[in-house]
């Protein structure tokens, strides 16, 4: 079996494929894995179907809004410190699930997670746009899904 299409023609630098692989694929595993898991665990278990379908609406418009923010504040901060301000904000968001417990505390925190996934996501979609020539981002692309994919299972 001939994969050498995979690499022919590859202008990314492997050191930069490393960094836009790190940061596309956790954040879409971590997408996933509270969209199909962790959000579902969580209010099923604080009693009425109402709580999960409302710490669903308030993840995914957390989603929308912070990453309208996000746009919006990428033009004005260097994308590297908003990257890395992203990922501070998304680990002290996550890491709190482990310690704070309630539905109260459940809402909040279904709105920060979103919020945590939206804010820096269009400056990691930029940063892919950025590191690709035109001609090979399907390519690094379609690899990137399949790590993410790898990662969630």
């Amino acid at each position: 079996m001939n994969l050498g299409f995979l690499s022919e023609d590859v202008k990314i630098p492997l050191r930069k494929l490393l960094a836009v692989a790190f940061l596309f694929s956790s954040t879409f595993a971590w997408f996933y894995i509270f969209h199909i898991y962790l959000l579902d665990e969580t209010f099923v278990s604080l009693g009425p179907m109402q709580w999960l379908y409302l710490g669903k609406a308030l993840f995914y418009t957390s989603i929308v809004f912070s990453a309208i923010i996000g746009s919006l504040i990428s033009e004005r901060v260097e994308r590297r410190k908003l990257l890395w301000s992203w990922i501070a904000f998304g680990v002290l968001t996550t890491a709190s699930l482990a310690v704070f417990h309630g539905l109260a505390f459940s809402l909040l925190s279904s709105a920060l997670l979103g919020a945590s996934f939206g804010l820096g996501f269009p400056s990691c979609l930029a940063f892919l746009a950025d590191s690709t020539a035109v001609e090979e981002r399907a390519r690094v692309s379609g690899v990137l899904f399949f790590l993410t994919l790898a990662m969630v299972f």
